[in-house]
This record gives structure tokens, sequence and C-alpha cells, in this order.
């Protein structure tokens, strides 16, 4: 067996046979079988030869292998060239690239080196050249998610060294996720956060190949690591707005990219509560969504806003294609809050809220507890207490008191905004009947009543009182002045005798004047 090389640096090995024609021609490098190239025979009867021309050039121990029905004859032919590299590793140093390095070859004569790789059980396959000074090179443009066999030649001017392979290397996708909190569709004005989180094949000391695209008006993006294989990136709006909303992207490299889309939708409005319609114990309500508002179900929650009355919270949920709902069993004249959400894939994307009042039954309730809490002889003190909150079928306005002497038809009547009242100018040792009621907007409600009596009035006393005789000098001032009270008395007697005269005359007494 020969070999000849040729200019163009295809080579070509002959291999010449005696004997019987053979039936197979099989040619090895190195123990393995060599596929590429292409083969020729002459055979003349006597001798047979086999060419066999091969464009890798590569050196090794060739074998030509001649066989057929009787025996089989081999002859061997080594074809020198560079020394192979040795100790090939292969690692992931990105997302879509190996690095490859090596010990160089043996000797002198090697001018430079090439990488091979090939998908196992796939088709991608390529080389990548490398200086002689090198020993190391990075393929890029892989497929992640598969594995490639590796393998590097040393090369001269004339032949390639026989390869030295390397471990088949699986090439471990990263990943790469996007969310947003709150979930889209999210109000305007809200604090929303975009967090693009990434899970690397190997380890980075930086996040910095990180990098966004969306709409509007972005803010500045906080990366960090959360350990070595693991990097994020959360981009924070406070109070979004209408305009920010549309497509994000969050692309990251590192030998390859990969990136992630995420849609924001950002709603003005959810909903709008158009008519409202309170009757005494109904709430009748009807809305409009907001145009493009995904709709699962409509939740609907009223509650009384007094809680010092009672704590009234109830809920309901109506499927989508119904815009209106009756709220019934309510208490009247009472104020709530009602709360229509959007619901949609189980959570709250809106809702709008209204205060509405039920309207009044009837004037309220009587006050309780009317109790009389002191009486004197001219004025009685009465108390009471309010109304409970769910009988007053109203606001409070105030208290009417009713009062008078009992079973006449007389009655006075006070107001006071207070629970207690006390009635003056009454009589001494008197029965009364008293009524209290209460006045709401709706009028003077059902009153209660109670009765009491007025005490005795009591002997005024005059203490250091002295009696002592009369003496002549008193008892002659006393006559004195008895006389000239009678002598004054004059009686002037005025009358008419006939149409037109009138007469007048003097009495003079002396006594006592009738």
């Amino acid at each position: 067996m020969n070999f000849t090389l040729h200019t163009d640096n295809s080579f070509t090995l002959t291999c010449i046979s005696t004997g019987g024609p053979a039936t197979t021609v099989t040619w090895t490098r190195d123990s393995t079988t060599v596929t590429q190239g292409t083969q020729t025979v002459l055979n003349d009867g006597v001798t047979a030869q086999y060419t066999h021309t091969l464009t890798d050039r590569t050196a090794g121990l060739y074998t030509c292998v001649v066989a057929n029905n009787v025996s089989n004859v081999s002859a061997k032919l080594p074809v020198q060239g560079p020394s192979p590299p040795s100790n090939v590793r292969v690692s992931q140093n990105g997302l879509n690239s190996l690095l490859v390095t090596w010990t160089p070859s043996e000797g002198p004569n090697a001018t430079g080196y090439t990488v091979y790789y090939y998908q196992i059980n796939g088709g991608f396959s390529g080389s990548v050249t490398a200086a002689a000074t090198d020993t190391s090179v990075v393929i890029t443009g892989l497929i992640a998610g598969a594995a490639f066999s590796i393998s590097v030649s040393a090369d001269s001017s004339t032949l390639s060294s026989s390869r030295s392979r390397g471990p088949d290397t699986l090439i471990v996708p990263a990943t790469i996720s996007l969310t947003s909190s709150p979930p889209s569709p999210m109000m305007s004005g809200a604090t929303v956060s975009l967090t693009c989180s990434i899970s690397l094949p190997i380890d980075v000391t930086d996040a910095t190949g990180i990098r966004w695209n969306g709409p509007g008006v972005t803010p500045t993006p906080v990366n960090s690591i959360t350990s070595g294989k693991k990097i994020s990136s959360v981009l924070t709006f406070s109070g979004i707005s209408t305009s920010q909303g549309g497509f994000y992207r969050c692309n990251f490299t590192l030998g390859g990219s990969i990136s992630v889309n995420i849609t924001v939708s950002v709603l003005d409005q959810v909903i709008f509560l158009p008519a409202v319609r309170p009757d005494v114990t109904i709430i009748s309500l009807s809305w409009i969504p907001a145009s493009g508002v995904p709709v699962t179900t409509y939740n609907i929650s009223y509650s009384n806003t007094d809680k010092k009355c009672f704590d009234d919270n109830k809920a309901m949920s109506i499927e989508n294609q119904t815009l209106n709902a009756t709220l019934e069993e309510l208490e009247e004249h009472t104020e709530y809050l009602v709360k229509v959400a959007v619901w949609y894939e189980g959570r709250v994307v809106g809702s709008n809220s209204i205060v509405v009042t039920t309207k009044p039954v009837a004037p309220s309730s009587s006050p309780s507890s009317v109790s009389v809490a002191g009486v004197t002889s001219s004025a009685i003190t009465v108390m009471w207490r309010s109304v409970p909150c769910i009988h007053q079928n109203g606001d409070i306005t105030g208290y009417l008191v009713q009062y008078g002497v009992m079973r006449s038809e007389n009655k006075e009547t006070m107001e006071t905004s207070e629970t207690e009242i006390t009635l003056l100018s009454l009589t001494p040792e008197t029965d009364y009947e008293i009524s209290v009621a209460a006045v709401n907007t709706e009028g003077i409600g059902v009153s209660t009543n109670t009765s009491a009596t007025t005490s005795a009035e009591r002997a005024t006393s005059i203490s250091n009182l002295a009696v002592a005789a009369p003496t002549s000098g008193a008892v002659i001032g006393v006559l004195l002045l008895i006389l000239l009270v009678t002598v004054l008395l004059i009686v002037f007697v005025r009358y008419r005798s006939g149409s037109g005269d009138i007469h007048t005359s003097t009495n003079e007494a002396y006594g006592n004047v009738g």
C-alpha cells in the first residue's frame, strides 16, 4: 500500500492485491472505518488495485482489508503528520456556547488547530480553527438543550493529526420568566413591579447582560444576583399610567441570548354605576363595565356603614352577562356601602363603590326607660334613654315632652335635644301625667308615658317676733289719724234735674262710706 499527497491537499491511498477477486474492501484509520472520500478499483484478473482518495488530510495508521469468500488480506501504512493535542476539555460558558481547551501538540510542525463539533442525534455540525499558539476556543451559536461531540486536531501545511476527542457535552438551557405584580390588568395609579428572573447553567458575577424594552417612560431597573446561577431585574412603576401599558421584553445576553415578553394592561376605570334606586329594604343597582375589561364574574358586597348599630357584611356573585342586581332584606333608613368588583381568573381586577341610604319606613319608635329623676312642690325632672339605632327610622332631631294635670285635657308641650328635662311652675300636691316621644325626619314617633306627683308646699315661719303692750301716746296717735281720714272724705254728687242742668252737691260723711 502506498500514499500520495496531491496539490489540492487531498491524498490517495493505493492498495494492490493478487489472487481471486475481492468481494469487500474496507479502509480504516486508527481502527476507525473511513467512510469519507471516493474509492476506485482496477482489476486485470490477476491483480486488483484499490484506490481511496481522502480530502481531510488526516494523518494516522491506515489499513486496507481485502476479503472474499475464501480469505482476507490486509496492508497497513502509517501517514505521518503533527501529533494530536491532548487533554481536550469541554464546558458550557454561555447560553448557547461551549468552551473547548486542550494541551498543545508535541513537536514544532503544528501550524494550527481545528475544533470539530457534531450534534449527537442531530444534523448540526461544523468546525472552528485556532492559531498554533491557542489552547482554547469558544464555539457559539449552538443549540441549547442539545448534546455535542467535540474533537480537536493539530494541523500542518500538509496533513492534520488524528483528532483528540473530548467528552460529549450537553448545553443546559437557561430559563427566563417575567411576572407582574399585581397581575395584568391593573388600575391606573397602582404601584406595579415587573420582575425578570433568569436561571443560568453557569455561575456569573454580574447581571449587566439584562436589557429592557417597553413603551412609555421606562424607569431604571434594579438588577441583582440572588445566587451564582440566578439573576433578576425588577422594573417598578410608582403610579403606573395608561401610556405605560403595553408590550415589555426582558432580554439577557451571555454567549447567546434569551428573552421573554409580557403584556401589561392598565385600566382607567373598571366599572361605572349609572343607576341606584333605594327603597325601604331594597336597593336596585345597575352598571356599565369599562370597555376592554376582562370579566369572569361580578361580585357585589354591601355593608352597613354605621358599625355601632350593627355589623352587616354580605356579598353576592353574578355572571358576567348580568349588569344589574337587587339587594334585599336590608334595614330601613340605613346607610350602606355598596361595592361592585370585577373578577377575572380568580382575582379582582378592579371595583367601584357608592354609598346608598335606604328609605325610612315610619317615624321613630319610642324612647325607653322614661323615669322621674326628681320632684319638688313646683318642678319634676324626667329622664329617658335614646331610641335604639335600628328603631330610629331616620335621624333623630329631638324629643317632644307633653305634660299636664292628671285626666285634664290641657297639656303643655316642650322640646329638647337632650335626654333629660325639668318641668317648672307646677302646682304643689298635684298629680301630673307626662309623655316623651322622639322626633325624626318623618315626624313624631310613638310616645312613652309616666306620671309623678308634686310635693306639698312648706309653710313660711318668722322668728324673733316680739309683742309689747301699746302705750297711751300710740293710742292717741292712731285716733288722730282716723279722725283726719274721716274729715277728708267728701262725696261729690253730680246729678241732672231737667233736660240740660247738671247739679253738684256735697255730702260730708263723718263715718264709714257705704
